[in-house]
């Protein structure tokens, strides 16, 4: 009987305290407002982080009709990549069948360089999806930041995947409620989407689809592949990276920057040439933090870039490669940027257009890592973590390097 008791007290012990804890979270809640989504006009223009930010246009692709509309990004359409092999069959199916491609009007308004903020799209309460990075890049050119006074327009496109909704809402896409989410919890706002225009794809287009996404690849659009990761190029070799073609014309390795012809101190990009270059010409000694002068002799590496859009279509110039030793265990950034055409504005280049650049990097010499001045050197372009290299075993450790030296 005692057990009983002692049993039944527990029980009705546990049972106040989850009745209490219930009904503080009742109390709790309704003293509480719930979450509430504030919807935004897109007719109107929107101030988020120091930018303006005005949407334009409103386009809902059929996925031929997108690809047609633009070619640049077609190397994302093809096999492996929007279409994938049904377990058991041979019947191919399209991964993504529409795309809504948002053009947004950015304006800073503030007086710091932003970069670009990537929003995700929302319908209705069950779907959000962000975008590609690659993708977003290669439509918009390889555009990520604005600077202080200036607007762009910039395309967001989204893509839409049939697994994301239920069939009754993906088989009238033009009927649901889109929406732009700029900022969450507890200040959620979205940009509610209105007419939405619809962008069916032409019977061509169609017909150029089909080619573009069958088993053999083809495609009546040049595409022009990146170079892959996981690669390791000699002397010699060209990068290719979103339709630009970048090849090696120099590399000068140096002491003395009175020994290189075209030198611009202007040039440097977040160093001072004075920190860098001693009166006399030599390459300053490297300082720590709190300005201790480390041990060991320091360099300049100027390299003279060749770069070439091979691709149909106006792109922007954008390559920020680090150097690295031969070995692979050692790298630095670039710290100097000069274009040779003085003439040509910003980084666009239009089709067929070639650049020249130099790039300088400021290296100094750690536990005799370097072997400069006539180590070999390299470029490595994906900014990954590539601590395992090791050039001279054969591996890249899924980073892509070019010989410089």
């Amino acid at each position: 009987m005692k057990i009983f008791l002692k049993k039944s007290l527990s029980m009705l012990c546990l049972f106040i305290i989850l009745v209490a804890y219930i009904a503080r979270i009742v109390w709790v809640n309704h003293n509480n407002e719930l979450t509430k989504i504030n919807y935004l006009s897109d007719n109107e223009s929107v101030n988020f982080n120091g930018c303006l930010l005005s949407v334009k246009e409103k386009t809902l692709y059929d996925i031929a009709a997108f690809v047609a509309e633009y070619p640049q990004i077609a190397k994302y359409y093809r096999y492996a990549g929007s279409v994938y092999e049904a377990s058991g069959d041979e019947q191919w199916l399209p991964g993504i069948e529409h795309e809504l491609v948002v053009k947004i009007n950015i304006k800073n308004i503030s007086d710091k360089t932003v970069g670009i903020p990537i929003f995700p799209i929302i319908c209705g309460n069950t779907y959000n999806n962000s975008i590609q990075p690659e993708l977003f890049s290669d439509i918009n050119s390889n555009l990520y930041e604005i600077a202080p006074g200036k607007n762009m327009d910039v395309l967001f496109p989204y893509e839409l995947h049939r697994l994301n909704f239920r069939e009754e809402n993906y088989n009238n896409l033009a009927g649901q409620k889109f929406s732009i989410s700029i900022s969450g919890y507890p200040d959620i706002r979205y940009i509610a989407l209105t007419d939405v225009k619809e962008r069916k794809a032409k019977k061509q287009e169609i017909a150029d689809y089909q080619k573009l996404i069958s088993p053999k690849g083809g495609t009546n659009t040049p595409i022009i592949e990146d170079t892959p990761r996981n690669t390791i190029m000699e002397l010699g070799g060209s990068y290719i990276k979103n339709g630009c073609k970048l090849e090696i014309e120099d590399c000068t390795v140096l002491r003395n920057i009175k020994n290189y012809k075209g030198y611009d101190p202007s040039a440097f990009t977040f160093h001072s040439s004075k920190d860098i270059i001693l009166d006399d010409g030599i390459v300053a000694p490297y300082k720590d933090l709190d300005g201790t002068v480390q041990k060991g002799e320091t360099y300049l590496v100027f390299i003279k870039v060749k770069c070439t859009n091979v691709s149909e279509v106006t792109k922007n110039l954008s390559i920020y490669p680090y150097l690295f030793n031969g070995a692979g265990n050692d790298y630095c950034e670039s710290c100097y940027e000069k274009t040779w055409e003085e003439n040509r504005a910003g980084r666009k280049m239009d089709a067929g257009e070639t650049r020249h650049i130099t790039l300088g990097y400021y290296v100094a010499l750690r536990l005799n890592k370097w072997k400069l001045p006539d180590a070999p050197l390299y470029l490595e372009f994906t900014g990954m973590n590539v601590e395992n290299a090791d050039m001279v075993k054969g591996k890249a450790d899924g980073g892509i390097f070019l010989q410089v030296q």
